[in-house]
Protein backbone atom coordinates (compact mmCIF):
# COMPACT_ATOMS: atom_id res chain seq x y z
CA UNK A 1 0.00 0.00 0.00
CA UNK A 2 1.21 3.30 -0.82
CA UNK A 3 0.38 7.29 -0.43
CA UNK A 4 0.32 9.76 -2.58
CA UNK A 5 -0.17 13.71 -2.21
CA UNK A 6 -2.22 15.80 -5.04
CA UNK A 7 -1.41 19.33 -3.95
CA UNK A 8 -2.55 22.80 -6.18
CA UNK A 9 -1.61 26.20 -4.47
CA UNK A 10 -0.87 25.12 -0.89
CA UNK A 11 -4.44 22.56 -0.98
CA UNK A 12 -3.92 18.76 -1.00
CA UNK A 13 -5.77 15.62 -0.56
CA UNK A 14 -4.19 12.45 0.24
CA UNK A 15 -4.71 8.90 -2.02
CA UNK A 16 -4.05 5.81 -0.20
CA UNK A 17 -4.02 2.26 -1.56
CA UNK A 18 -2.44 -0.51 -3.85
CA UNK A 19 0.00 0.95 -6.13
CA UNK A 20 -0.94 0.69 -9.17
CA UNK A 21 -4.18 2.41 -9.06
CA UNK A 22 -2.33 5.31 -7.19
CA UNK A 23 0.30 5.52 -9.69
CA UNK A 24 -2.66 5.56 -12.50
CA UNK A 25 -4.58 8.35 -10.14
CA UNK A 26 -1.47 10.39 -10.33
CA UNK A 27 -0.68 10.04 -13.81
CA UNK A 28 -4.33 11.15 -15.19
CA UNK A 29 -4.07 14.10 -12.44
CA UNK A 30 -0.75 15.43 -14.29
CA UNK A 31 -0.21 18.55 -14.78
CA UNK A 32 -2.91 19.74 -13.41
CA UNK A 33 -2.29 18.43 -9.70
CA UNK A 34 1.47 18.16 -8.52
CA UNK A 35 1.99 14.44 -6.74
CA UNK A 36 4.88 13.89 -4.07
CA UNK A 37 4.95 10.76 -1.52
CA UNK A 38 2.71 10.82 1.36
CA UNK A 39 3.03 7.87 4.10
CA UNK A 40 0.61 9.68 6.49
CA UNK A 41 -1.76 12.82 6.20
CA UNK A 42 -1.28 15.66 7.39
CA UNK A 43 -3.23 17.43 10.20
CA UNK A 44 -6.46 17.93 8.91
CA UNK A 45 -5.55 16.51 5.68
CA UNK A 46 -8.55 14.56 3.85
CA UNK A 47 -7.63 10.76 2.22
CA UNK A 48 -9.12 9.20 -0.48
CA UNK A 49 -9.02 5.62 0.40
CA UNK A 50 -9.09 2.76 -2.93
CA UNK A 51 -10.45 0.08 -0.36
CA UNK A 52 -11.03 0.21 3.37
CA UNK A 53 -8.46 -2.42 4.60
CA UNK A 54 -5.34 -0.70 5.33
CA UNK A 55 -7.44 2.18 6.71
CA UNK A 56 -8.26 2.90 10.54
CA UNK A 57 -11.73 3.72 9.85
CA UNK A 58 -13.48 4.10 12.70
CA UNK A 59 -17.26 2.89 13.50
CA UNK A 60 -18.87 5.90 12.48
CA UNK A 61 -18.59 4.76 8.62
CA UNK A 62 -21.38 6.05 6.93
CA UNK A 63 -22.81 5.55 3.00
CA UNK A 64 -22.99 8.69 1.31
CA UNK A 65 -27.04 8.95 -0.51
CA UNK A 66 -26.99 8.69 -4.15
CA UNK A 67 -23.15 6.94 -4.48
CA UNK A 68 -22.68 4.13 -2.07
CA UNK A 69 -19.41 5.80 -1.47
CA UNK A 70 -18.03 5.61 2.17
CA UNK A 71 -17.13 8.26 4.80
CA UNK A 72 -15.41 8.33 7.67
CA UNK A 73 -15.55 11.76 9.13
CA UNK A 74 -13.86 11.68 12.64
CA UNK A 75 -10.79 9.98 10.52
CA UNK A 76 -11.32 12.42 7.35
CA UNK A 77 -11.37 9.60 4.74
CA UNK A 78 -13.25 8.92 1.63
CA UNK A 79 -13.40 5.73 -0.30
CA UNK A 80 -13.29 5.44 -3.52
CA UNK A 81 -14.00 2.20 -5.17
CA UNK A 82 -10.54 0.35 -5.51
CA UNK A 83 -11.01 -1.05 -8.79
CA UNK A 84 -11.66 2.37 -10.28
CA UNK A 85 -8.98 5.25 -10.41
CA UNK A 86 -11.75 7.36 -11.93
CA UNK A 87 -13.77 7.81 -8.60
CA UNK A 88 -10.39 8.24 -6.62
CA UNK A 89 -9.52 11.16 -8.75
CA UNK A 90 -13.12 12.51 -8.75
CA UNK A 91 -13.12 12.09 -5.08
CA UNK A 92 -9.62 13.90 -4.64
CA UNK A 93 -10.46 16.65 -7.47
CA UNK A 94 -13.72 17.27 -5.47
CA UNK A 95 -12.18 18.20 -2.04
CA UNK A 96 -9.26 20.11 -3.39
CA UNK A 97 -12.17 22.18 -5.19
CA UNK A 98 -14.26 22.44 -2.03
CA UNK A 99 -11.06 23.99 -0.24
CA UNK A 100 -9.80 26.33 -3.25
CA UNK A 101 -13.43 27.79 -3.46
CA UNK A 102 -13.62 28.89 0.10
CA UNK A 103 -10.21 30.73 -0.64
CA UNK A 104 -12.42 32.70 -3.82
CA UNK A 105 -11.74 30.58 -6.53
CA UNK A 106 -14.71 30.76 -9.08
CA UNK A 107 -16.09 27.71 -11.29
CA UNK A 108 -17.39 28.16 -14.67
CA UNK A 109 -18.78 25.68 -17.36
CA UNK A 110 -16.05 26.32 -19.81
CA UNK A 111 -13.67 25.00 -22.01
CA UNK A 112 -10.50 27.05 -22.45
CA UNK A 113 -7.51 27.17 -25.15
CA UNK A 114 -3.84 28.77 -24.51
CA UNK A 115 -2.89 30.47 -27.58
CA UNK A 116 0.53 30.08 -27.37
CA UNK A 117 0.38 33.94 -27.56
CA UNK A 118 0.54 33.85 -23.91
CA UNK A 119 -2.83 34.37 -23.48
CA UNK A 120 -5.98 31.64 -23.32
CA UNK A 121 -9.97 31.87 -24.13
CA UNK A 122 -12.27 30.68 -21.94
CA UNK A 123 -15.34 29.33 -24.50
CA UNK A 124 -18.68 29.09 -22.28
CA UNK A 125 -21.65 27.64 -23.15
CA UNK A 126 -24.79 25.49 -22.45
CA UNK A 127 -24.30 21.95 -22.40
CA UNK A 128 -24.25 20.48 -26.07
CA UNK A 129 -23.35 24.20 -27.32
CA UNK A 130 -20.34 23.40 -28.73
CA UNK A 131 -17.69 24.19 -26.27
CA UNK A 132 -15.80 20.83 -26.90
CA UNK A 133 -15.71 21.10 -30.69
CA UNK A 134 -14.92 24.50 -30.68
CA UNK A 135 -11.97 23.96 -28.06
CA UNK A 136 -10.61 21.04 -29.99
CA UNK A 137 -11.02 23.44 -33.50
CA UNK A 138 -8.62 25.88 -31.88
CA UNK A 139 -6.28 24.19 -30.54
CA UNK A 140 -5.78 22.36 -34.08
CA UNK A 141 -6.05 25.14 -36.25
CA UNK A 142 -3.73 27.73 -33.51
CA UNK A 143 -0.62 26.43 -34.21
CA UNK A 144 2.20 24.24 -32.09
CA UNK A 145 2.45 26.27 -29.57
CA UNK A 146 -1.34 26.12 -28.42
CA UNK A 147 -2.45 23.99 -25.24
CA UNK A 148 -5.55 22.71 -24.19
CA UNK A 149 -6.26 24.46 -20.65
CA UNK A 150 -9.54 22.58 -20.25
CA UNK A 151 -12.36 21.24 -20.93
CA UNK A 152 -16.05 21.61 -20.15
CA UNK A 153 -14.59 22.82 -16.51
CA UNK A 154 -12.32 26.05 -15.62
CA UNK A 155 -11.46 27.81 -12.70
CA UNK A 156 -10.69 31.11 -12.39
CA UNK A 157 -8.74 33.35 -9.94
CA UNK A 158 -8.77 36.98 -9.83
CA UNK A 159 -5.06 38.92 -9.05
CA UNK A 160 -5.07 40.85 -6.09
CA UNK A 161 -2.89 43.52 -8.65
CA UNK A 162 -6.50 44.14 -9.94
CA UNK A 163 -5.72 43.26 -13.35
CA UNK A 164 -4.33 39.79 -14.08
CA UNK A 165 -7.42 36.87 -14.54
CA UNK A 166 -5.54 33.38 -13.91
CA UNK A 167 -7.73 30.45 -15.54
CA UNK A 168 -6.54 26.92 -14.12
CA UNK A 169 -8.12 23.74 -15.60
CA UNK A 170 -8.71 20.92 -13.88
CA UNK A 171 -7.83 16.84 -15.17
CA UNK A 172 -11.68 15.73 -16.39
CA UNK A 173 -12.23 13.69 -19.80
CA UNK A 174 -12.85 15.00 -23.04
CA UNK A 175 -15.90 13.40 -24.60
CA UNK A 176 -16.49 13.92 -28.33
CA UNK A 177 -19.67 13.04 -30.12
CA UNK A 178 -19.67 11.27 -33.10
CA UNK A 179 -21.77 13.90 -35.09
CA UNK A 180 -18.27 16.35 -33.59
CA UNK A 181 -15.83 14.02 -35.39
CA UNK A 182 -16.33 15.65 -38.68
CA UNK A 183 -16.52 18.99 -37.91
CA UNK A 184 -12.78 18.56 -36.20
CA UNK A 185 -11.63 16.97 -38.98
CA UNK A 186 -12.61 19.54 -41.43
CA UNK A 187 -10.80 22.29 -39.08
CA UNK A 188 -7.34 19.98 -39.30
CA UNK A 189 -7.66 17.69 -36.31
CA UNK A 190 -7.39 14.34 -36.44
CA UNK A 191 -10.00 12.88 -34.38
CA UNK A 192 -11.12 9.25 -35.23
CA UNK A 193 -15.16 8.50 -35.39
CA UNK A 194 -16.37 6.89 -31.88
CA UNK A 195 -16.66 2.72 -32.30
CA UNK A 196 -19.92 2.53 -34.78
CA UNK A 197 -22.31 1.02 -31.18
CA UNK A 198 -21.29 3.99 -29.29
CA UNK A 199 -22.44 7.79 -29.69
CA UNK A 200 -19.20 9.27 -28.18
CA UNK A 201 -15.74 8.63 -27.73
CA UNK A 202 -13.82 9.52 -24.16
CA UNK A 203 -10.09 10.40 -24.14
CA UNK A 204 -7.88 11.91 -21.42
CA UNK A 205 -7.14 15.39 -22.03
CA UNK A 206 -3.32 14.36 -22.58
CA UNK A 207 -4.56 11.78 -25.03
CA UNK A 208 -6.56 14.29 -27.04
CA UNK A 209 -3.69 16.59 -27.04
CA UNK A 210 -1.44 14.54 -28.06
CA UNK A 211 -3.69 12.94 -31.23
CA UNK A 212 -3.68 16.87 -32.35
CA UNK A 213 0.15 17.46 -32.05
CA UNK A 214 -0.73 20.14 -29.06
CA UNK A 215 0.45 20.00 -25.20
CA UNK A 216 -1.88 20.54 -21.92
CA UNK A 217 -1.53 23.50 -19.41
CA UNK A 218 -2.35 23.63 -15.90
CA UNK A 219 -2.90 27.20 -15.90
CA UNK A 220 -2.55 30.22 -18.28
CA UNK A 221 -3.78 33.92 -17.93
CA UNK A 222 -7.34 34.73 -19.57
CA UNK A 223 -7.39 37.36 -22.06
CA UNK A 224 -11.12 37.24 -22.73
CA UNK A 225 -14.35 35.39 -22.63
CA UNK A 226 -16.18 34.07 -25.37
CA UNK A 227 -20.16 32.58 -25.47
CA UNK A 228 -20.83 30.89 -27.28
CA UNK A 229 -24.00 29.71 -29.48
CA UNK A 230 -25.08 27.20 -32.10
CA UNK A 231 -26.72 27.92 -35.66
CA UNK A 232 -25.39 31.33 -36.23
CA UNK A 233 -23.82 33.03 -39.44
CA UNK A 234 -20.71 33.19 -38.48
CA UNK A 235 -20.64 37.13 -38.19
CA UNK A 236 -17.74 37.05 -35.98
CA UNK A 237 -17.65 37.61 -31.99
CA UNK A 238 -19.66 40.61 -31.15
CA UNK A 239 -18.34 42.50 -27.84
CA UNK A 240 -21.08 42.50 -24.80
CA UNK A 241 -21.09 44.97 -22.38
CA UNK A 242 -20.01 44.44 -18.52
CA UNK A 243 -23.40 43.90 -17.33
CA UNK A 244 -24.27 41.52 -20.26
CA UNK A 245 -21.27 39.59 -19.37
CA UNK A 246 -21.98 39.25 -15.82
CA UNK A 247 -25.47 37.89 -16.70
CA UNK A 248 -23.56 35.46 -18.99
CA UNK A 249 -21.15 34.45 -16.78
CA UNK A 250 -24.02 34.36 -13.87
CA UNK A 251 -25.27 31.58 -16.19
CA UNK A 252 -22.53 29.74 -16.97
CA UNK A 253 -20.51 29.53 -13.10
CA UNK A 254 -21.25 26.47 -11.09
CA UNK A 255 -20.29 25.11 -7.67
CA UNK A 256 -16.99 23.81 -7.08
CA UNK A 257 -18.59 20.24 -6.47
CA UNK A 258 -21.31 20.35 -8.50
CA UNK A 259 -21.19 16.68 -8.84
CA UNK A 260 -21.08 15.50 -5.10
CA UNK A 261 -23.96 17.28 -3.02
CA UNK A 262 -23.78 14.64 -0.63
CA UNK A 263 -20.26 15.68 0.37
CA UNK A 264 -21.87 19.46 1.64
CA UNK A 265 -21.95 18.36 5.28
CA UNK A 266 -18.31 17.67 5.25
CA UNK A 267 -16.54 19.65 3.73
CA UNK A 268 -18.66 23.03 2.61
CA UNK A 269 -17.75 24.53 -0.90
CA UNK A 270 -19.84 28.39 -1.08
CA UNK A 271 -21.49 28.67 -5.13
CA UNK A 272 -20.65 31.71 -7.44
CA UNK A 273 -19.89 34.69 -5.50
CA UNK A 274 -21.74 37.48 -7.09
CA UNK A 275 -18.99 39.73 -6.24
CA UNK A 276 -16.64 37.75 -8.10
CA UNK A 277 -18.73 37.70 -11.14
CA UNK A 278 -19.05 41.16 -11.10
CA UNK A 279 -15.34 41.59 -11.09
CA UNK A 280 -14.52 38.98 -13.52
CA UNK A 281 -16.84 41.10 -16.05
CA UNK A 282 -15.08 44.24 -15.71
CA UNK A 283 -11.75 42.86 -16.00
CA UNK A 284 -11.96 40.51 -19.35
CA UNK A 285 -13.96 41.68 -22.16
CA UNK A 286 -16.70 39.25 -23.16
CA UNK A 287 -17.85 38.44 -26.80
CA UNK A 288 -20.89 36.26 -28.06
CA UNK A 289 -19.97 33.90 -30.99
CA UNK A 290 -22.72 32.64 -33.52
CA UNK A 291 -21.29 28.98 -34.52
CA UNK A 292 -21.25 27.87 -37.61
CA UNK A 293 -19.40 24.29 -38.82
CA UNK A 294 -17.78 26.44 -42.06
CA UNK A 295 -16.47 29.55 -39.50
CA UNK A 296 -14.77 26.35 -37.09
CA UNK A 297 -11.62 26.75 -39.58
CA UNK A 298 -10.76 30.03 -39.29
CA UNK A 299 -11.51 30.18 -35.58
CA UNK A 300 -7.93 30.39 -34.49
CA UNK A 301 -7.17 33.30 -36.62
CA UNK A 302 -10.81 35.28 -35.53
CA UNK A 303 -9.66 34.82 -31.96
CA UNK A 304 -6.27 35.20 -32.01
CA UNK A 305 -6.67 38.88 -33.75
CA UNK A 306 -9.36 39.44 -30.78
CA UNK A 307 -6.97 39.21 -28.18
CA UNK A 308 -4.15 41.10 -30.32
CA UNK A 309 -6.44 43.53 -30.53
CA UNK A 310 -6.53 44.06 -26.92
CA UNK A 311 -2.96 44.61 -26.26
Amino acid sequence: MVGLRLERDGVSVRVAGPRAPVVEVAGRAHPWLTPSRADEPRDGEWTVSMGAGHTPLSDLIRVLPGTGALVDEPNRVLVADPADPSDALRLARAVLRRRLARRGDLYLHASAVDLGNGRAVALLADAGGGKTTTALSLLASAGPAARLLSNDDLSVRLGEDGGRVLGLGWPRSVWIRAASAPLLRRAGAAVPDPPPDAPYAVYRPAEIAGLLGRGVAPYADLGALVFLRLGGSGDGPARLTPYETATELGRHAQRADPDHPELDEFLPGPGPDPATLAGLAKRLPGYGLALSPEALPGLARTLGGLLNALD
